[in-house]
């Protein structure tokens, strides 16, 4: 690809990524789904099966539930790669983060694909993976059956539509709390660490 002498937000970024990651990784050693709760560690990566995700490899990793608790009960997330273009020349992957909260990297890698530099599609297989309760990776399940739902959104004011009716339909009249599960994935869904 000839040069431009142009820079775009995303190519600066990207750099900046792949930096970032080369130092971690070659800080951190090999990353793998394995130790407690992830199986044996081997992600088996297949063929995506969704029309827009052609030319993509997908896998599941499990992983803990609770970090604090790594032998306990486990989850799945969806992962999604594609393979380095030019293979001999492969230095490893990078992990891309579509953002959000609540963006799947299922559906954002192969969407934003075609705007990494060729440098890094070249070097490097590209990685990314649905959050925890996003997209094809365990779901958030805030009820038992969709009875149970109904009957919790019949207490939810329709959309405010503005601050004297947002204040006297759901600040004032908040509907009842999520009802209690044994094991609740939504205290290790969240943005932050």
């Amino acid at each position: 690809m000839r040069s431009t002498g142009i820079s775009t937000p995303l190519r600066g970024a990207a750099g900046v990524a792949a930096g970032a990651l080369l130092a971690l990784t070659a800080a951190a050693g090999v990353a793998s789904a394995g130790g407690p709760g992830g199986g044996d560690g081997v992600l088996r990566w297949r063929p995506c099966s969704g029309p827009a995700q052609a030319g993509f490899e997908c896998a599941v990793a499990k992983v803990p539930l609770d970090h604090a608790a790594p032998s306990g009960r486990t989850i799945d997330l969806a992962m999604i790669r594609h393979g380095a273009a030019a293979p001999r020349r492969r230095a490893g992957s990078l992990f891309f983060n579509p953002g959000g909260p609540g963006g799947p990297g299922t559906l954002g890698l192969p969407e934003l694909y075609g705007k990494f530099p060729q440098e890094l599609k070249d070097r490097f297989d590209i990685v990314s993976w649905d959050p925890r309760g996003v997209g094809e990776s365990t779901a958030v399940r805030c009820f038992d059956t969709a009875a149970e739902a109904a009957a919790w959104h019949e207490d939810v004011p329709p959309f405010p539509v503005g601050r004297a009716h947002f204040l006297t339909s759901w600040m004032l009249r908040p509907p009842g709390p999520f009802p209690a599960r044994p094991v609740r994935a939504a205290p290790w869904v969240r943005s932050t660490g």
